[in-house]
This record gives structure tokens, sequence and C-alpha cells, in this order.
């Protein structure tokens, strides 16, 4: 078994909740919906931008990371008629993701604040 393939063997699941304790000074990081899902386990030690999800593809979908939504995703979700905007939301939060993270101090849309568990 390869370094790499032997590490990610070795590492224990983390929650929700720890890598927000972990990260709220090194990040900046804040709860702003959804403690509900503190205890959610990040399965996958890897964060995933979820633009295409976001344009309603789902296949191959990592649901198991980090949901990491930037500017792009933001002007993407921006552009979006506001029912379009609400029904790609919901999807993704339907696929049970541990946590989204959004960056560059974007503004939360209310859409994700309703829909966060």
């Amino acid at each position: 078994m390869s370094e790499v393939r032997q590490s990610r063997v070795r590492q224990s699941p983390v929650t929700v909740g720890q890598f927000l304790k972990a990260g709220k000074a090194r990040l900046g990081l804040e709860l702003v919906a959804g403690a509900s899902g503190l205890k959610r386990v990040i399965a996958e030690p890897v964060v995933h931008r979820p633009g295409l999800a976001l344009s309603g593809f789902y296949e191959h979908f990592a649901r198991k990371r980090i949901q990491v939504v930037g500017m792009v995703e933001c002007a993407y979700l921006s552009s979006l008629p506001d029912a379009l905007r609400i029904q790609r939301c919901e999807e993704l939060f339907r696929m049970k993701i541990p946590c989204l993270v959004l960056t560059r101090g974007k503004r939360v849309f209310p859409e994700i604040l309703r829909v966060a568990e």
C-alpha cells in the first residue's frame, strides 16, 4: 500500500463541530446555520467545489466532503432566477453534505439559511 493511501486509512473521522472549532480562528469560520449538523461526519478529508452540482449535474457528486462555495459559485447562484436558485440550493442540501463553507466573505443566500439543517 502506498504512503498516501496508508495515511488516508489512518485518519480518524472528523465531525463538522471539530472542523469548526479547529478552523474558527485559523480560517475565520463562523457558524451561520444548521447547528444540528455539527455532529455530521466529514468522511473524506478533501474539499469539493460544487459548481456542476449547482447546475443540476449530480453524477459522481462528492457528497462526503466539505462543499466550498467561492466567488464563481456565488456569481453563478446570483445569476439564477430566484426560483431556480432555491431549487438548486434545496437539491444540494438534499444530498446530505456534511457542511458548506462560503469563502471570501460572500453573503449567505437566504435559500441556504432556509435549507441548511
